[in-house]
């Protein structure tokens, strides 16, 4: 999942109300890829058959949810508070609509409750000439240190 996309108020991370929300324990280990890597996979990607019609990783890092938001209060002067929500309450959630995109919406929160790793091996025997971007550095982008 794309590191930036999920450390937002509509998913997982709302900075100006000082909250964040995680799904599962928080200690799952979630794969992510950064926006900037994503570009690069794609462009590495740009003529190569052995490549084609199959699916592909393309991970930048692993890492769990407690340590994002231990990265970002690293960066605030208050700490966010976090609210857990476990795996059975997303259960609940979705069983309690015929909503389509909400159930969507819903399985993929759940999948982030279970953890979803993806092997960084393989992303690096696809792709041996990217040097994708750290935990550390894609948290330095996505939210400078305190001045």
């Amino acid at each position: 999942s794309f590191f930036e996309y999920w450390c937002v108020p509509v998913l997982c991370v709302n900075i100006p109300n000082g909250t964040a929300e995680v799904y599962g324990t928080g200690e799952e280990s979630t794969a992510f890829v950064t926006m900037a890597d994503l570009g690069t996979y794609i462009a590495a990607s740009v003529g190569r058959e052995d490549l084609y019609n199959k699916e592909v990783s393309a991970v930048s890092f692993s890492t769990t949810w407690n340590k994002v938001i231990a990265g970002i209060n690293a960066t605030l002067e208050k700490p966010l508070t976090v609210n857990y929500v476990p795996y059975s309450g997303l259960v609940e959630a979705y069983n309690a609509t015929d909503n389509v995109l909400y159930r969507n919406y819903i399985s993929i929160k759940a999948a982030v409750a279970k953890g979803y790793d993806l092997d960084l091996a393989v992303t690096a025997k696809n792709f041996p000439s990217v040097v994708p971007a750290t935990f550390e550095s894609a948290l330095a982008a996505a939210f400078p240190a305190k001045q």
